[in-house]
């Protein structure tokens, strides 16, 4: 039955991602986009493309002392390798295959480094979510965004309460489902509050990163303010929840939508969000192309040394 659920999801997500670009195809003059692009000026996506290694230190850092701190010690290498495995699927697949991957390339129990993929998921979402907040407060002079951030804020660090109140609940009738819930929450309840507060710090370094990314990239096609970050949380969040591939269209739309309201046209939306999405996925795309490059070689390496050997031998 799971496996079923689980492959309708896949190919709704397939439908929604066509339909996202077909409507994305209507709305965008793909001929304008494209000239646009042509005549965009290069040094401001330079600037963009310098915040990218900030970006991944930081989401490494927070990955690697998470394993370290609540499962086991691995070297620097493999949990490079773990996010970027997991980013690069993350991207290019409609399952849960990025989380998988990240889990699939490190030492240790496998149900609780599931479990802290997806807590540091869940830091990534609590942060663009409190910025996404935060800068509507500002955007629109609104103080109930700066009450409804300060109320995340404060469900985050009674989060551990928050889990125990879940796990007490009675599922009578789906009690698969309470002990799989028990088994997921359970390393997560062992983070102390201290260690939650760094975790949530150095996740908002990288997602700050973006905001500049992002004015970076306007401003290669189009001067703008500096006010213009204030939406761009809203379309980073999106980009968090998994509704089509890898986000495409979506990511899309969300940007003519808030853009717009600056006066910026939908090509130049568009343009912007589909050249941050390519700075920010490339250093995982080159790092795994690299290193299945380097698996075929070593492979046919070892092959070429078979055949040497029994050629001598014979």
């Amino acid at each position: 039955m799971e496996k079923i659920n689980s492959r309708i999801l896949i190919v709704l997500k397939y439908i929604i991602t066509i339909f996202a670009f077909i409507l994305l195809y209507t709305r965008v003059d793909i001929r304008k986009a494209y000239i646009l692009l042509k005549e965009s000026r290069p040094e401001f996506f330079l600037g963009s493309l310098s915040l990218t290694p900030v970006f991944y230190f930081f989401k490494i850092f927070k990955w690697k002392r998470l394993i370290e701190k609540y499962c086991a010690v691995s070297p620097l290498p493999q949990v490079i390798r773990s996010y970027m495995y997991g980013l690069f699927y993350g991207y290019i697949t409609p399952g849960r295959l990025g989380e998988l991957m990240r889990v699939r390339s490190l030492n240790g129990e496998r149900s609780k480094l599931f479990s802290l993929v997806l807590y540091d998921r869940f830091l990534d979402l609590f942060a663009v979510a409190f910025l996404t907040l935060f800068f509507f407060g500002l955007w629109l002079d609104k103080n109930y965004y700066f009450i409804a951030a300060l109320f995340i804020m404060i469900c985050f660090f009674y989060l551990k309460n928050i889990i125990i109140l879940i796990k007490r609940i009675n599922f009578s009738r789906m009690r698969s489902l309470k002990e799989k819930i028990n088994m997921l929450l359970e390393p997560v309840c062992g983070i102390k509050i201290t260690d939650s507060l760094s975790f949530i710090l150095i996740t908002l370094i990288p997602s700050i990163a973006v905001l500049f990314q992002f004015y970076f990239i306007i401003n290669g096609f189009k001067p703008v303010p500096v006010s213009i970050i204030f939406p761009v949380p809203a379309i980073q969040l999106s980009n968090l929840i998994p509704v089509t591939i890898g986000n495409m269209g979506l990511r899309e739309w969300i940007s003519i939508f808030f853009l717009e309201k600056y006066g910026i046209s939908g090509e130049i939306a568009a343009n912007t969000s589909f050249c941050w999405f390519m700075i920010s996925a490339l250093p995982a795309v080159f790092y795994v192309a690299c290193s299945e490059l380097l698996r075929v070689f070593k492979k046919l390496r070892q092959l070429i040394q078979g055949v040497i050997m029994s050629r001598y031998s014979a």
